[in-house]
């Protein structure tokens, strides 16, 4: 390969590109422009020296004249690629990659080496050179930092700081000349007293540590108010090696909003967002402190499980949002009823639970659980709503029932249950037996269910008697259940879990319907002119779709409304008298009869009469049962009737079991009486037999002037 070197010298003093050429003696003929500027020399003074090019040798300017040694012998026209390490003319080194291209014998050879810089990973032109930042630079880069930047040196005196570091000192009242630089940062936090001493202290720790080597960072997280603005920073410290010596960076950044949001997490963790109670989580964390007080100090600790009765349709009648605005109003009633010590948490939807410490006795726990029942009960005003609620209670104690926290808990609302079955608004300790009870409740449920689906339930009746004439009036239905293994149910044992499951609706539909069948058959084919008293609990009541279902019903099996009478009890009326007034004069507007059943227990009231447009009261078979003997059982059903017949309804007297009772109830003008003197509720198919006999009361029992022994 025969080369001109002039020409090619000539032409490699304007190439872009890093090209050096090396005559057989190895001495430097080419060196492009780029060559130049890649190593840092000029061309006049690098031409004719002798350079080295070996794979891993150095590629620069040899030491002393003449080299050493050249090339290695090659045949002409041969490439080679190479890796090598390169020094520029100011001695610093650089990696190469160097394509190796060999022409000519003899004298005359010439090895090109067109030279580039080593590709890094994710560089995109590997011939830029990495930026070099002046002071000015790199005082921007600082000032574009979000954050509180400092530079300090090996002795944590500041190097440079940042605007904002600057504008952070001024707040916090640093007044440092020339920005700080030169101020022993060291000494700048210990002069931080108060409240931020401590901090302030942990920030040089860490800086210390930082800069002999004990630690290769640190960080910390402090609170530093501005005036009108709660503000919190983590400081972060790394450290930096320049010209072989140990410096820090130290940077604040603003992290009050992260931290406010943990504290909110932290917030909605512990306190329940309604009500503003305790969760669970925290309840049971404070119950764990009482019990460890309790057993140093030999007390007891009383764990009160409460539940709202029938809160669902609050919920259902009037909407959720009068629904939240009870529950925060039953949480402050029951905060109003405790001690500072105590502690009541919201254990989720209407269920709340109490802890009680420092009690003396079983007893004293259960006077105060009384006491936040009682609470409760207390009528409510909300949006206008007059409620009445009330509540059940279960009640277990440390240590005498268990020493663990999950045991009591599930006890308590275990004894709540049990409670609830007993017909609510009550207390109950909690004893090992009320788990049988509550495994006898869920296989009730589960029977319950089949027995919809094989069709198990069946309707009894029992006929009303009117104090006239003695006849048959009316009839009222009464659901059985006929279990494949225990024979006829009665409701008492079924009815709570219908409701509480809320199948009610589904079986009272049912009820419904198969009574208005019956109701038409002794009308249409018995000649009876009876009316049909059917019981409608207060869950189909609170049902949007209840209205609808009975015109359905009534149109279906083509019956009079004022052939039907609806019995309820006030427990519904209560707990929403507003909507509750609504939807029973609907059915008024439809000609349905209304009555009020049990009439004179819990919280009977004249406004009630008045309000809700009843046609009939029936008074309790408790004011019945003794009517004979008690004085004070007479006088209040003589009050009844005259208050009723007053108001222009009529009046049944229920549970009459013996002639006495009966004499009384007609001698006093009760409308007309129901119990086991005429009848048991019997089969249909029995009813229909008692209607067409025509069976009555004797007329000498219909003579007011015949009772005797009746208290007056």
């Amino acid at each position: 390969m025969s080369i001109d070197l002039p020409q090619l010298a000539a032409l490699a003093a304007h190439l872009d590109d890093p090209v050096v050429g090396v005559d057989a003696r190895g001495r430097v003929v080419v060196l492009s422009q780029g060559a130049q500027s890649l190593f840092g020399v000029r061309a006049a003074d690098v031409l004719g020296a002798a350079v080295t090019l070996l794979p891993g040798a150095l590629f620069a300017p040899a030491q002393g004249a003449g080299g050493s040694g050249g090339a290695p012998a090659a045949a002409a026209g041969d490439i080679e690629s190479l890796s090598v390490l390169g020094r520029r003319g100011n001695g610093s080194e650089i990696e190469l990659r160097v394509t190796i291209v060999r022409g000519g014998q003899g004298e005359g050879a010439v090895t090109l080496a067109f030279v580039r810089p080593a590709q890094q990973p994710g560089s995109r032109d590997a011939r830029v050179a990495q930026p070099v930042f002046d002071a000015d630079s790199r005082r921007a880069v600082l000032d574009a930092l979000p954050a509180n930047v400092v530079l300090l040196d090996a002795q944590a005196r500041i190097v440079e700081t940042n605007a904002q570091w600057r504008a952070f000192g001024r707040e916090n009242g640093l007044a440092l000349s020339d920005d700080g630089v030169g101020a022993d940062y060291l000494a700048i936090c210990r002069q931080s007293g108060g409240a931020d001493a401590e901090d302030a202290e942990l920030i040089a720790r860490g800086i210390a540590d930082v800069l002999s080597g004990r630690s290769d960072q640190a960080s910390s997280v402090y609170r530093c108010d501005a005036p009108g603005l709660a503000r919190w920073f983590q400081c972060m410290i790394a450290p930096v090696e320049t010209a072989g010596a140990r410096g820090a960076v130290v940077m604040h950044v603003d992290v009050t909003e992260r931290i406010e949001w943990q504290e909110r997490l932290l917030q909605m963790a512990h306190f329940d967002g309604l009500t503003e109670l305790p969760t669970r989580l925290l309840f049971r964390d404070r119950l764990r402190t009482m019990m460890a007080l309790a057993r140093r100090n030999g007390w007891r600790v009383a764990v009160v499980f409460i539940d709202i009765d029938r809160f669902k349709y609050v919920n259902d009648t009037l909407g959720h949002d009068v629904g939240d605005e009870l529950l925060r109003e039953i949480a402050r009633r029951l905060v109003s009823q405790l001690r500072v010590s105590d502690t009541v948490g919201r254990a989720g939807g209407d269920e709340f639970v109490v802890a009680l410490g420092e009690v003396s006795d079983p007893h004293a726990a259960g006077r105060v659980a009384r006491k936040l029942l009682d609470a409760l009960a207390e009528p409510a005003v909300i949006d206008s709503h007059e409620i009445f609620i009330t509540a059940s209670a279960g009640v277990t104690l440390f240590p005498d029932d268990s020493d663990e926290i999950d045991t009591l808990l599930r006890d308590a609302d275990t004894a709540m249950s049990v409670a609830k079955g007993r017909g609510r608004n009550g207390v109950q300790f909690y004893t090992p037996a009320m788990n049988q009870v509550l495994v006898a409740r869920m296989r009730t449920e589960r029977e319950l269910r089949r027995a919809i689906a094989r069709g198990e339930f069946e309707l009894h009746f029992q006929p009303k008697v009117g104090s006239e004439r003695g006849a048959i009036v009316g009839v009222e239905a009464l659901i059985r259940w006929r279990h494949p293994e225990r024979g006829v149910v009665l409701p008492g044992e079924f009815i709570g879990v219908l409701e509480d499951t809320g199948l009610i609706n589904e079986v009272g539909h049912w009820v419904l319907a198969e009574a208005c069948a019956a109701l038409r058959t002794l009308r249409e084919e018995d000649g009876a002119q009876v009316t049909m008293a059917v019981n409608v609990s207060p869950r189909q009541l609170s049902s949007p779709g209840f209205f609808r279902q009975v015109q359905d019903v009534l149109a279906g099996q083509g019956v009079d409304p004022r052939w039907v009478e609806l019995e309820l009890t006030e427990g519904y009326l209560l707990s929403d008298p507003v909507t509750a007034g609504a939807t029973l004069r609907r059915l008024r507007g439809e000609g349905v009869r209304l009555a009020l059943d049990d009439f004179g227990t819990g919280y009977s009231s004249l406004s009630h009469l008045r309000d809700f447009a009843f046609d009939t009261i029936k008074i309790d078979r408790m004011f019945v049962h003794e009517i004979e003997t008690s004085g004070s059982d007479a006088t209040i059903a003589r009050a009844i009737i005259m208050m009723a017949h007053s108001l222009g309804l009529r009046v049944i007297a229920e549970g009459i079991e013996t002639e006495g009772q009966l004499r009384f109830f007609i001698n006093e003008g009760c409308d007309a009486i129901q119990g086991f003197y005429f009848s048991r509720p019997v089969p249909f198919a029995e009813l229909r037999a008692i209607v067409r006999a025509g069976r009555r009361i004797e007329a000498s029992l219909l003579d007011p002037g015949a009772a005797d022994g009746v208290p007056v």
